[in-house]
């Protein structure tokens, strides 16, 4: 998804993820502004990580 299809995005849009072969709907439940995908953490039964943890093929200053 391109960074100008990005800022169409809202809050409660549901989204697939194109690139898994297997893909589930998600819904959109946040979408901030000044953060980069770097900056961006959440809980995984793993622990913390960030979205760039999570998807190291874009870059970690993608917003």
């Amino acid at each position: 998804m391109s960074e100008s299809d990005m800022t169409r995005l809202s809050v409660g849009d549901r989204v697939i993820d194109t690139e898994d072969d297997d893909p589930n709907v998600g819904v959109v439940i946040a979408k901030p502004s000044e953060q980069t995908i770097a900056d961006w953490e959440f809980q995984t039964s793993e622990g913390p990580m960030t979205t760039a943890e999570m998807n190291p093929e874009y870059p970690a200053d993608t917003h």
